[in-house]
């Protein structure tokens, strides 16, 4: 009879190593130890020190919403205000230790798509006490300050809107192609048509020259987007700021397919645009002497066919669902050119200014015009001016908080002379959306990293197979048509003067949040961990969204939101730059089944839930005498199970190595400290 006492420390001034971790450890003997034969083994006591696990299932998730403060709309219709709406964040099923649950925190976070100024800007840390005992978690979120001064327009590169098929060829039956024709010098910042010039007439029907500019969104803090506009005044134009926007082919059989173009969801953009109270209508429908163009900008200034500057944006016609152009009539702003009564002619515009400004407030974009051959800029709109709707662009939100440069050039060139993003370099990105050709396992359409371009384009789940692609590990918010443009999209907001049957003006004005004073865009985080009413100040959850389930898992008992807004208790932070949750109590954790495992030596038992042949010698208890599962631990049987080492000869110890496993046999995370297992060892009765 001998005992054999086994430690994962050897000795407590040496650095901790591989062979000495506590769920995993070998000691090795200075001189071997004889094992007799027919002996058999059983564990006398354990010593070990568990943090326990948090335990993550399948359906496990919490909503974070990044957006305008719910509480301070009106009660009335709070809800349909919003442009923001929260992001599903879902975790891999698993139990993660108080090491790498932050991690899998942190890492979700990151990967999932979000507004330019907080992508990818998340730190999740343990909180511990003053005992250094876990106390829950903080989850710290960072928002990026001022784009001002950080020019990156030479990193910018062109891609043709229409990168497939050229919707005016297709309509007059002429070849199917992109629109290629423009050249973009990143050096010089020139972006100009190849080729002949656009037909006199219907130019901006001719979309061989519709380009965006990717690599870098807009930075809505103070970011400056400058164009020139001298050498492109002898036809029009049109030169502004849109969602990344993509074409991309879905395949009904190995040999048809169908070019679908970047819209949201099922939902058609027909060109029409409002023009004060009366409708323009742009597109090839109706009588032939009817111009228009078939792309889509979020927010421009257009020279149009009949030689009228305007200021446009786009808007949704709820009654008509459709996506259109609306005019603002910037010169009864109160800017630069509040000494106009209508529009200006290409002549007015040119005899007074040559070049135009789009500057990011926060959610809001002001436009200015620059002074002719001077580098002052006279601002035309912003709600520091008016905010009234058809006055000033409708305010930013999830759909159109990514921005990226986009023209269409019908004769000429513009010059770029400054673009300025939070994101500048090859480590610091943000991804735009991209189409690979072809019916294959690895074609498709890859979301970037915007909100718009993973919710928007939903799966054509008649069409097989289906080449539609979200990136892996990314969760979509909403599982309902049609219900994130409904409820998201900032077009969507009470942008009309006049409706289409009857010319009646509307009263309403744009409440917008702007920039705090770190110039951050003053959005309110919340993160929803549990079910909430709907008549609580801050719901913004989608259908999919409404059953959030870690609340305890984040240390929060005793409520299911979470808001940084004073007085809420849990966050800190100046409501600037950087807002931290930080858990009022420890995190609800599980002590898994684990087991005392011995691999080198010879006997066997046998694990069900595997259905193999085991090692395994010793089942240790959840909770000690007192209750406990957590913390230093000991536990010694009060009747030992021996197991026959199966040894008809005498066993040489070397070594022992020593394993606590859980039922699958796999290596415990939840263990700190020290282990000590202490091993009886006798001649077998």
């Amino acid at each position: 009879m001998s005992l054999l006492v086994a430690t994962s420390k050897l000795n407590e001034n040496t650095m901790p190593l591989d062979s000495e971790k506590p769920s995993s450890f070998t000691n090795f003997f200075r001189s071997p130890i004889e094992i007799p034969p027919n002996s058999e083994i059983a564990v006398e006591s354990v010593k070990l020190e568990r943090s326990g696990n948090v335990t993550v299932g399948n359906r496990d998730f919490v909503a974070h919403y990044f957006g305008t403060d719910p509480d301070v709309l009106a009660e009335d219709d709070e809800f349909e205000e919003l442009t923001s709406f929260s992001r599903t964040i879902r975790f891999d099923k698993g139990n993660y230790s108080m090491t790498t649950y932050p991690e899998e925190i942190e890492s979700k976070f990151k990967n999932q798509y979000a507004h330019p100024n907080i992508f990818n800007n998340v730190q999740c840390l343990l909180n511990t006490n003053a005992s250094g005992l876990e106390n829950g978690l903080q989850v710290k979120f960072t928002d990026r300050g001022s784009a001002s001064g950080t020019n990156v327009s030479a990193s910018l590169t062109a891609t043709a809107v229409f990168n497939i098929a050229n919707p005016r060829d297709r309509i007059v039956n002429e070849i199917v192609a992109p629109s290629s024709n423009y050249n973009w010098n990143s050096a010089s910042g020139i972006i100009s048509r190849t080729g002949a010039d656009a037909p006199a007439t219907n130019s901006l029907e001719n979309s061989s020259c519709v380009v965006m500019l990717k690599g870098h969104p807009l930075g809505v803090n103070q970011g400056r987007f400058d164009v020139s506009l001298t050498n492109a005044s002898t036809k029009p134009w049109v030169c502004g700021l849109s969602r990344p926007q993509i074409q991309w082919e879905t395949y009904e059989s190995e040999s048809a397919s169908i070019v679908r173009n970047r819209e949201i969801q099922d939902i058609d953009f027909d060109t029409a645009m409002y023009e004060l109270g009366d409708i323009k209508i742009l597109d090839y429908q109706g009588a032939p002497s009817i111009k228009g163009t078939f792309e889509c900008y979020d927010y421009a200034l257009m020279l149009d066919e009949g030689d009228k500057v305007r200021i446009i944006q786009r808007v949704w016609d709820t009654g008509r669902e459709v996506s259109q152009h609306q005019e603002l009539e910037y010169w009864a702003a109160g800017g630069g050119a509040s000494d106009r009564t209508e529009a200006m002619t290409k002549s007015q515009f040119y005899a007074s200014y040559d070049g135009v400004r789009f500057e990011g407030k926060g959610d809001e974009l002001y436009v200015y015009f620059k002074q002719k051959g001077k580098p002052t800029y006279n601002q035309i709109i912003g709600s520091n001016l008016t905010s009234g709707a058809g006055f000033s662009y409708t305010p930013l939100g999830d759909t159109s908080c990514a921005l990226y440069p986009m023209f269409n050039i019908g004769s000429g060139d513009m010059t770029i002379s400054k673009y300025e993003s939070n994101y500048s370099t090859a480590t610091n990105t943000y991804a735009f959306p991209s189409y690979t050709s072809g019916n294959s396992a690895t074609s498709g359409y890859f979301p970037g990293d915007d909100p718009f371009s993973n919710e928007a384009v939903f799966n054509w789940t008649n069409l097989q197979p289906s080449r539609i692609h979200i990136k892996t590990g990314r969760q979509l918010a909403s599982n309902t048509d049609g219900w994130f443009n409904e409820h998201c999209d900032s077009s969507q907001r009470k942008w009309m003067k006049s409706s289409r049957d009857a010319l009646e003006t509307l009263s309403y004005t744009y409440s917008y949040v702007g920039l705090n004073a770190a110039n951050c865009v003053d959005f309110k985080h919340i993160i929803c961990l549990g079910p909430m009413r709907q008549d609580n100040t801050y719901y913004t959850l989608l259908p999919s969204q409404e059953f959030p389930t870690m609340g305890t898992r984040f240390g929060y008992y005793d409520r299911v939101d979470i808001a940084s807004t004073s007085g809420e208790g849990y966050v800190t932070g100046d409501d600037t730059a950087v807002v931290s949750f930080i858990s009022p109590s420890e995190l609800q954790k599980t002590s898994i089944s684990s087991f005392v495992r011995l691999p080198g030596l010879t006997h066997k038992s046998f694990n069900g839930g595997q259905s193999s042949i085991s090692k395994i010698v010793y089942q240790v208890p959840q909770f000690t005498n007192d209750g406990r599962q957590f913390g230093p631990l000991y536990f010694a049987p009060g009747e030992k199970t021996y197991i026959a080492l199966n040894n008809p000869a005498p066993i040489m110890l070397n070594s022992l190595q020593v394993q606590i496993v859980d039922s699958q046999e796999k290596e415990l995370n939840s263990l700190m400290g020290s282990t000590q297992v202490v091993f009886h060892i006798r001649k077998m009765r």
